[in-house]
C-alpha cells in the first residue's frame, strides 16, 4: 500500500492520480480525516503501508513562524514518532524544497550547501533533519523546485505571474536582468520522476528540477507570449543569487509547451 499524505494538494493530488491511473494500491490522506496538527488523526494512515509519501504541510512563504512551526517542524516529529511505534514502512519519501538551500550563482547539487533565506526553507530543513534521522526505515528526501501545473494557484509562482500579467500589475524584478535564475519543473515531469525514484529507491536525497534554467523577467515574458498580452515590469534594485538544479531528469517538452498547458484555462479580462 502507497499511502500520500496531503492528497488534495497540488503535487500530492498529481501522484494520487497517476498511481490510481497504474493500477496502484493507493490511499490518500487530507484534512479534515487527517490532520497532521492532530495526531490523534494518525491512526487513519493504514497499517498495511509500505511506502509513505509525506506531501502535506502548508507550502510557500508568508505564513507565521506559529504555523510553520507546528504544522512543519512539530507535525513531523510527531508524525515520525507515531510511524515508528505504530507502523512499519518499507519506505518514507518526503516533499522537500530546494528553499533548503543557500542561493548560489552556481548549479546546485544534492551536497550544495544548506541554509535557508525563509521561516519555510527552515522548517523543511528541520522536518528533512527529524525524518533522516529518527526514522527507522530508509527515507528520500526530495527537494522540489517551483513545481507548475494546471490546477496551480496563487499565490505560487507561475499562477501569480498569470495573475498579475492577466491584471495588467506590476512584476516586481530584482534587477534589469530579472534575476534569480531557477528550473521550474512541470508537474507530470514532476510525478513521473517521483515515481520512478519510489520504485528504485537507491538514493536518499535527490533534486526534483526543470531541464531549463530561467530568469524570473524571461519567465514572465514566457508566460505574457502564451497569455498574449505583454509583462508590465518594475525594477527594484536588490542582490540576488539564483536557485536552479541539475535536472534529475530532462523533460521531453520546451518550457514553452508546459507553460501552454498550464495555463490553457487562463483567459484574458480586457
Amino acid at each position: 500500500m502507497i499511502t500520500i499524505l496531503g492528497d488534495r494538494g497540488f503535487v500530492g493530488s498529481s501522484l494520487k492520480k497517476r498511481l490510481c491511473q497504474q493500477g496502484k494500491e493507493c490511499c490518500g490522506l487530507s484534512r479534515p480525516f487527517f490532520d497532521l496538527t492532530k495526531p490523534s488523526t494518525f491512526v487513519k494512515i493504514p497499517e498495511n503501508t509500505s511506502i509513505l509519501i509525506h506531501a502535506a504541510g502548508i507550502v510557500g512563504t508568508g505564513f507565521s513562524s506559529d504555523r510553520y512551526w507546528r504544522e512543519c517542524v512539530q507535525s513531523t516529529y510527531e508524525l515520525t514518532e507515531f510511524l515508528n511505534k505504530e507502523r512499519h514502512l518499507d519506505l518514507f519519501m518526503y516533499a522537500s524544497s530546494g528553499a533548503v538551500y543557500r542561493p548560489s550563482n552556481t548549479v546546485l547539487n544534492e551536497k550544495s550547501k544548506r541554509k535557508p533565506e525563509s521561516l519555510y526553507g527552515m522548517s523543511r530543513m528541520l522536518s528533512e533533519n527529524i525524518i533522516t534521522t529518527m526514522a527507522n526505515c530508509p527515507t528520500i528526501m526530495m527537494r522540489l523546485f517551483f513545481p507548475f501545473g494546471p490546477g496551480q494557484k496563487s499565490p505560487r509562482l507561475v499562477p501569480e505571474l498569470a495573475r498579475k500579467i492577466i491584471e495588467k500589475k506590476f512584476i516586481s524584478l530584482n534587477n534589469e536582468e530579472g534575476l534569480p535564475k531557477i528550473n521550474p519543473i512541470f508537474i507530470d515531469d514532476l510525478v513521473d520522476q517521483i515515481i520512478e525514484i519510489m520504485e528504485n529507491p537507491n538514493i536518499s536525497v535527490v533534486n526534483l528540477g526543470g531541464t531549463e534554467v530561467i530568469s524570473i523577467k524571461h519567465l514572465a515574458e514566457i508566460i505574457g507570449n502564451v497569455l498574449a498580452t505583454s509583462p508590465v515590469f518594475k525594477v527594484v534594485e536588490r542582490d540576488t543569487l539564483n536557485l536552479f538544479c541539475n535536472p534529475f531528469r530532462p523533460s521531453s517538452k520546451t518550457l514553452f509547451e508546459r507553460l501552454k498547458e498550464s495555463l490553457k484555462e487562463k483567459k484574458i479580462h480586457n
